[in-house]
């Protein structure tokens, strides 16, 4: 959470269809394709899923104790603008994880920019509008980029996802971690994507020693949704660095902190937007 209902947002446009005439299938894995991010800053990716035996996993002691990774092939975007929430969907055999999406505030309202079929849903506060960000594109990739200070379509697409598929799907408000196995410096995060509640960038509350969500990008391609169990900001940047991702961002954490599979909940938090995933 930061201080100062939902829709679905397809990541594949063919993957409802696909949905209805496909049985399901039980918890396992495959490579996911996550697009580098075009410009600005991007993705991540993580090892320690032992509940997903057939999936692409990290070498062995990539991370070290205390994170969660999960390969992602198709993932939704959860937005606000419905009466349910993230805590109350049910996991089948159709989908594999359920994680927070980016901060919000005290009236749990997204702090970042949101998009929905190619409409904003919530436009997000103005600090937070140069933060880390994960597109949607109409033919079912992802982009992880920095968002610019404008938010209508045009801008982030130039931003984003540059002479590519249309966004469809947009969800601000994250801090990027990493680019190009490069630590996002302290100096920033606090001055361009303005994290500063209780202290200034890697020393904001936001990057505090709790529970976090991230959607991170390995060599090879395969994009992983990630768990830092009691980790901090520097830990964070120092275990994925270290471990060989490309580029991170860190979504909610703490108390808006959720990520639960169908064999296991490491948080349940509430938060208003979240990512569905499937990573079989």
């Amino acid at each position: 959470m930061e201080k100062h209902g939902w829709l679905f947002l397809r990541s594949m446009a063919s993957a409802m269809d696909q949905r209805a005439t496909r049985k399901p299938r039980s918890h396992g894995g495959a490579g996911f394709l996550f697009g580098l991010v075009i410009g600005a800053m991007g993705l991540c990716v993580s090892p320690q899923a032992a509940e997903l035996s057939a999936a692409p996993l990290l070498p062995k002691g990539a991370l070290p104790a205390g994170y969660v990774a999960i390969p992602i092939k198709t993932a939704w975007i959860l937005a606000p603008g419905k009466n349910s929430a993230i805590e109350s969907i049910r996991l089948t055999g159709e989908w594999d994880l359920v994680m927070n999406g980016t901060f919000y505030d005290a009236s749990f309202r997204p702090v970042g920019t949101v998009y929905h079929s190619r409409k904003e849903v919530a436009a997000g506060i103005g600090k937070a509008r140069r933060r880390g960000a994960v597109a949607v594109l109409a033919d079912g990739s992802l982009r992880l980029c920095l968002q610019p200070e404008e938010t209508g379509p045009e801008a982030l697409q130039a931003a984003c996802a540059r002479g590519e598929a249309p966004i469809s799907g947009f969800l601000g408000g994250g801090a990027l971690l990493l680019k190009d196995r490069v630590a996002t410096s302290s100096d920033h995060l606090y001055r361009v994507q303005r994290f500063d509640n209780g202290g200034q960038g890697l020393d904001a509350d936001q990057f505090r020693k709790t529970t976090h969500s991230l959607i991170a990008l390995y060599p090879g391609g395969t994009p992983y949704a990630i768990a830092a169990l009691n980790k901090n900001g520097r830990e964070m940047q120092r275990d994925l660095i270290h471990a060989g991702f490309l580029t991170a961002v860190m979504l909610d954490g703490g108390s808006g902190f959720h990520f639960r599979t169908p064999a296991k909940t490491y948080g349940k938090n509430r938060n208003p937007t979240g990512l569905l995933i499937q990573t079989h």
